[in-house]
């Protein structure tokens, strides 16, 4: 009998056979979509088997390979454009002198209203599972408004391509605590990827023990800013170590934050109830810490808080948002360990922007060791990209034996 060969789309193959594995990895808590887009689908049999959603696809002798490949250029395209976006935006608010906690307060204020009513919508609890899951949801959320507060406090004490190579760490320890909480085995590539790793944030951060000649000649160069009103941090090599240890908190938290979230997901717990007490938590905090601003430091005796500028971070705030929605879009496009290595382009993009519109520059440690960063994120997302393929193609094999 002759074989009807055909292609089964990038998109709906992802669809089909994505692990839950898969599904998480967008679970960085600084660009998390706000609602999952399979809660926006028609509910249908969820146990459904593996060989009923393979036989979906019947033979497509029309399809051609260009319309896969522009399906992937856009998964990526939207990537990029997502982690752009993201890194502009925080760079803006920066640049303007206005308290990122501020303008995160507009941001998290409409974030958690429309997900209070999507949640209504939906008729879905609030508060979701056993004891235990309950535990596990009050523990990321924790954890994740940690993630959310330490990235931004960091970026007030060093330069933004610092504290994005450091937060991109955040893969590698991803993939640390997975092995150890859910057994999987070390492989070369994440081992590899563990040095690359340590030795880039080691020239990103330049202990004194090993670069004091360098650091004492280079830093006299970057006290420049300080007749400013407002104390500028970030020339200041004496809080520098705080920064960075600011940055690689965010990272441990955003990666604790993305492992309890696969358990949540593979738990049944939906996207919008885990972003809904992300949000509210956050927005509490918010308001904590704009009162204490407020009426303890009497901030705002002298000036008002609601400037032009205030209003412009607000709206580049906002614009994280869309960010977080391109990123979702591009993984239901091309593969997710693909999108985690394009994602990695927020180091690239923080290194143009600090140095071309910044006094403060990046110097070659720094640019070798957001490299290597770099480097070990590529390993591990084509590490985990091929492991993926070779389990759908033993899948697939299995299934068309049946």
């Amino acid at each position: 009998m002759k074989q009807e060969t055909y292609i089964i789309e990038n998109h709906d193959l992802i669809d089909a056979i994505i692990t839950d594995d898969e599904k998480v990895c967008n679970g960085d808590p600084l660009i998390e979509p706000l609602i999952d887009a399979d809660e926006l689908k028609v509910n249908v049999n969820e146990d459904k088997s593996l060989n009923e959603k393979i036989d979906v696809y019947k033979p497509k002798t029309t399809t051609k390979l260009s319309s896969q490949i522009i399906k992937r250029c856009t998964g990526i395209f939207y990537a990029l454009c997502g982690s752009f976006i993201f890194t502009c935006s925080g760079f803006l608010i920066k640049q303007l002198r206005v308290d990122f906690f501020d303008a995160l307060l507009v941001r998290f204020l409409l974030q958690t209203i429309i997900l209070f009513v999507f949640i209504l919508y939906k008729k879905n609890k609030f508060i979701h599972g056993s004891n235990q899951l309950i535990l596990l949801q009050i523990v990321r959320t924790i954890v994740g408004t940690s993630g959310l507060f330490l990235f931004f406090l960091s970026y007030r004490y060093i330069p933004l391509p610092d504290l994005t190579t450091c937060r991109y760490t955040q893969v590698i320890w991803t993939a640390i605590l997975t092995m150890i909480i859910f057994h999987e085995r070390i492989s070369i590539a994440t081992s590899l990827a563990i040095i690359f790793t340590l030795t880039g944030v080691t020239l990103v951060a330049q202990p004194t023990f090993l670069f004091t000649n360098y650091q004492s000649s280079t830093n006299q160069s970057k006290i420049l800013s300080n007749q400013i009103a407002d104390i500028d941090f970030e020339s200041d090599k004496s809080y520098r170590l705080l920064g960075l240890c600011l940055a690689l908190g965010c990272a441990l938290s955003i990666s604790f934050s993305m492992v309890l979230n696969k358990k949540l997901i593979v738990s049944k717990i939906p996207q919008s109830v885990i972003m809904f007490e992300f949000s509210c938590l956050t927005f509490i905090l918010l308001i904590i810490n704009h009162i204490y601003n407020r009426f303890i430091l009497d901030k705002y005796v002298k000036q008002t808080m609601f400037t032009w500028q205030f209003f412009l971070a607000a709206s580049a705030s906002l614009m994280q948002v869309f960010s977080s929605t391109l990123t979702q879009r591009a993984i239901k496009l091309e593969n997710p360990s693909i999108i985690s290595v394009v994602q990695s382009s927020d180091i690239l993009f923080a290194i143009i922007l600090q140095n071309l519109f910044s006094k403060v520059k990046s110097n070659w440690f720094v640019l070798i060791g957001s490299f290597l960063v770099t480097t070990s994120i590529f390993l591990v997302g084509v590490d985990k990209f091929w492991k993926d393929r070779k389990k759908f193609s033993r899948t697939y094999q299995s299934n068309t034996k049946l």
